[in-house]
């Protein structure tokens, strides 16, 4: 064996990569020691027609392994595939299979290629797929609006279907542009300072302010911020929005209804579960001969008999 060849075996050795060819004159079948490796097995195994086919996972593997070889055989197409393969001890692993084709006057003598064992790589890859599947699936659901902005531009890079309920845009006119066009003048500068500061410390922060929709309207929302994320150099920042007009309608009408009951000529008296008053108005103090100024240690034994 030569230097160069012990280098090209070795190479082969360290990335699982193995040789083969199917002789179509001589109907004989070679498999190098990397693919009985992979297969799982032993070193004084000879393979025949057919057994790489049987060592395809049943199903849609299998079937369309047979028919990229039957091609190959007949029409003389080569073909560079992914498949799932079974081992004896039934261990599942992710082959790349690479099939070349020799003819000769139209008639093809021989197949040959490459057997690659990619197992880890595949399992990495359908890992990221789930992941990237659970995150679709949470960011196109989710409850608040969610945008993504490129932290070096201020460009916003993706929204999810909620953000288009909120704003009124479509995703079309929200991707490519600037987040500060969500915003209205005077909140801007908040804006800018509080992205700032959550690109410098990286951790969770909500805060109060408003949006300005596509039709000019202004929404008060909860600007929250999630962690961070590098992509090939680029900072992004999550950003939620959570539309707050209803707890802010609701908190107008308690103040309302608080200026009112304040002021009313009629006694008020509210008390918790145990029968403790724990607020009066103020026709309550008139009535009862109290000043309005004293504070709640010096009424606090008044307010003991109703108890």
């Amino acid at each position: 064996m030569t230097h160069k060849q012990d280098i090209y075996i070795r190479a082969a050795k360290s990335a699982k990569i193995g040789i083969w060819q199917s002789d179509l004159v001589t109907n004989t079948v070679y498999w190098d020691s990397i693919i009985k490796l992979i297969l799982e097995l032993p070193e004084e195994y000879e393979p025949v027609f057919g057994d790489a086919i049987h060592f395809c996972t049943e199903g849609e593997n299998r079937d369309r392994l047979i028919l990229k070889l039957e091609k190959a055989k007949t029409e003389g197409v080569f073909f560079s595939d992914k498949f799932q393969v079974t081992t004896p001890s039934n261990k599942i692993k992710h082959v790349e299979c690479i099939c070349n084709v020799d003819a000769e006057d139209g008639v093809v003598t021989r197949l040959w290629g490459t057997f690659q064992d990619i197992t880890n790589e595949q399992n990495l890859i359908n890992e990221l797929e789930l992941s990237v599947k659970k995150f679709s699936s949470i960011f196109s659901s989710a409850n608040d609006a969610i945008v993504i902005i490129d932290s070096s531009t201020g460009i916003i890079t993706d929204c999810n279907s909620r953000t288009n309920e909120l704003t009124g845009y479509t995703t079309h006119e929200l991707v490519g542009a600037h987040n500060s066009m969500l915003f209205p003048q005077n909140k801007r500068k908040e804006i800018r300072l509080f992205l700032s500061n959550q690109l410098k410390k990286d951790n969770h922060f909500v805060n109060e302010t408003y949006i300005i929709d596509k039709f000019h309207q202004l929404v008060p929302v909860e600007v929250a911020s999630g962690k961070k994320f590098v992509v090939e150099n680029n900072t992004f920042l999550v950003c939620f929005l959570r539309d707050i007009i209803e707890r802010k309608n609701v908190e107008e009408n308690l103040n309302m209804l608080s200026l009112v009951a304040s002021e009313t000529s009629d006694s008020i008296v509210i008390a918790n579960p145990k029968g403790k008053t724990v607020w009066v108005n103020n026709a309550f103090f008139r009535i009862n001969g109290l000043s309005t100024t004293r504070n709640n240690r010096q009424t606090t034994p008044y307010f003991s008999k109703w108890t």
